[in-house]
């Protein structure tokens, strides 16, 4: 990578050192470490141990490599040198129980950091790194053990990386391999000022047998910002928690993948714009990933979205809702980053709230509130209107939940309440009411095709990947054709394409089941310009048909439903083709007796907007 270095040396190096020469106020340190590192008896860094400051190499050097607890205070840019021995003398390598923290937001160290062997217990704060003149191994920080044969045999652990910069680190921001383990990377800020063809940001485990290990790793609230290219992070072995990021890194190859036998637990996290958000590299291997909450924003290429089982974190964390994430993330990711600050203000009462009832089911779906510090949703039920009511679940979520512990015929009375992260709740929303009978449908499935989720319906899935594209737009809908529309995001949404499917899976053979689709022909404003073949589990049950000849009008929304059966595969797959141009479908529904297999728990569950009684308050 000399060609890099040489780079840099020149007109890059000028314009990055200049900008890093502005000082500003002093920001604190972050609040008190969470996620993997918070386990594994926790990450303290340089705690009950003296505290210095250092300003050149020789002192950073010095105290990072000493015995005991340390608290190293960074003050200005400390460019590291290359002496022309071997890589080990140029990075800086802390010893255990170490705490390099910046001195306002200038604090600058030009080269890396490396975590090697059985250290352990290390913090990084409020620094910006940037190895440009590629020592070490050309990261900005790197945490590696160390192997015996085949096998990492000692390895670090607990090391916090929290509100940091990394910028034009050559080889990867911060790369963990050989069993790194009990990890946290948190409100940092990741991007490049030029494309050097190697703009790789995370990598979590090497590609060898002895980088083998659990790699307990958690993201969150970090910002993937400009040239990020890939790696966001990759995934290649343990458990990572990625929660609450923000990606806009337009113009990558791809964000999130997990390889080789990796878990990513995926929660809240906003891709904005970006190619490939989330996916899988499972050639011969088994990866798994767990997406909920996400958003997609005007995203391209594949996405996972995510129905894997994957570890369960034995740690407590806070969820910001997600379309709250760039706003947060963009002003507390990163060294001058704010963190949010407890406030005793509660949220507002939930509004919106719908309710549907079926055989032992109710369903609930309401407006999702818009503080930024809101956390989740509490449903509280009364067998008598007006209460008293029973909290029946907390810790809410997504704008959903299924109660399947009611008894048919018996009337049901609930309330919602909004609480935030900092536990204030609100008031009670107003009350709905409904009486589960026998006989009726369960929602199995509730798909907003090609778009994102549109309570109660889910985003995109259940696809093939590919012969088709989706698109969203911002048009005026009219609704007054369909009884019982669904949410209009949905008919501003579409897949489209020459031939492509949707198999909803985990069903029962031969149960009787409903289809319903929604259109809306978002372009054309004739007939005969786009004509599409439908078929349900290989039956055509749509020939030649026209959504703006049946509806009359461009953007009109039309539905169609279908009794059907769930095939021997324990599936139901509709298909579209094009007869004339793409064929096109807004939002897809299936109903079936019984619900999916395995049965839902009274968790938040995606909900469906067909129903026959739906009472909005």
């Amino acid at each position: 990578m000399n060609w890099i270095v040489e780079r840099f040396r020149g007109r890059h190096a000028r314009a990055f050192l200049g900008a890093l020469a502005m000082s500003f106020a002093a920001v604190p340190a972050a609040s008190g470490v969470d996620g993997w590192a918070s386990m594994n008896g926790g990450t303290t860094g340089g705690a009950g141990g003296p505290t210095v400051s250092v300003s050149n190499e020789t002192d950073l050097k010095y105290y990072a490599g000493q015995t005991g607890p340390y608290v190293i205070q960074i003050q200005g840019t400390i460019a590291l040198t290359e002496d022309g021995n071997s890589e080990t003398e140029d990075v800086v390598f802390p010893t255990s129980n170490k705490t390099f923290i910046g001195l306002g937001t200038d604090a600058t160290v030009i080269g890396g950091f490396k975590v090697k062997d059985n250290v352990g217990n290390v913090i990084f704060q409020r620094l910006t790194i940037s190895n440009v003149n590629d020592l070490g191994e050309g990261d900005g920080i790197t945490v590696k053990g160390s192997i015996a044969g085949d096998q990492a045999t000692v390895h670090p652990r607990n090391i916090w990386i929290d509100h940091c910069n990394f910028v034009d680190n050559p080889d990867g921001q911060v790369d963990c391999s050989r069993a790194s383990d009990y990890i946290t990377i948190s409100w940092c800020k990741f991007y490049y000022t030029f494309d050097s063809g190697h703009n790789f940001v995370n990598l979590t485990g090497g590609a060898g047998d002895e980088d083998y290990g659990d790699y307990r790793i958690a993201f969150h609230h970090n910002w993937w910002g400009a040239l990020c290219d890939q790696r966001m992070p990759a995934q290649r072995f343990g458990s990572c928690h990625m929660y609450n990021n923000y990606f806009s890194c337009t113009g990558n190859e791809y964000c999130s993948c997990a390889r080789v036998t990796a878990h990513i637990l995926s929660e809240n996290n906003y891709y904005d714009g970006v190619e490939k958000p989330l996916i899988k590299d499972d050639a011969g291997f088994t990866p798994k990933i767990k997406a909920v909450g996400n958003t997609y924003n005007n995203c391209t290429g594949e996405i996972d979205y995510g129905t894997d089982t994957v570890f369960t974190p034995p740690y407590s964390y806070s969820l910001y809702p997600t379309g709250c994430v760039p706003t947060l993330v963009m002003a507390g990711a990163g060294v001058a980053g704010v963190d949010p600050t407890p406030d005793s203000t509660p949220p507002a009462a939930p509004t919106g709230l719908r309710i549907r009832s079926s055989d032992g089911l109710v369903a609930l779906d309401w407006t999702d509130n818009t503080e930024q510090d809101l956390q989740s949703y509490s449903v509280k039920r009364s067998t008598t209107p007006g209460g008293p009511y029973t909290t029946i679940a907390s810790d809410v979520r997504l704008r959903a939940f299924s109660d399947y512990t009611v008894v048919n015929d018996t009337p049901y009375y609930y309330v919602l309440s909004a609480v935030d992260r900092w536990s204030n709740e609100s008031t009670d929303s107003s009350e709905v009411g409904a009486t589960p009978e026998t006989g009726a449908q369960f929602p199995a499935f509730l798909v907003n095709c090609g778009g994102d989720a549109a309570s109660p319906f889910t985003a995109d899935a259940y696809h093939s990947l590919k012969g088709s594209d989706a698109d969203t737009d911002s048009h005026t809908i009219d609704l007054s054709a369909v009884t019982d529309p669904a949410p209009t995001a949905v008919y501003r949404s579409d897949r489209r394409g020459r031939t492509f499917n949707y198999t909803f899976p985990g069903l029962t053979p031969g149960l009787d089941s409903t289809v319903r689709l929604h259109f809306s022909e978002y372009y054309f404003s004739e007939a005969g310009r786009r004509v599409t073949d439908v078929s349900i589990n290989g039956t055509l049950v749509l020939d030649d048909f026209d959504v703006y000849a049946e509806a009359g009008a461009k953007d009109k929304a039309i539905d169609r439903e279908f009794a059907t059966s769930v095939n021997g595969d324990g599936q139901i797959a509709v298909g579209f083709a094009e007869v004339v141009d793409k064929g096109l479908v807004c939002g897809i529904e299936v109903w079936t007796d019984t619900p999916p297999n395995p049965a839902p728990t009274p968790t938040p569950t995606p909900l469906a907007a067909h129903v026959e009684n739906w009472m909005l308050y």
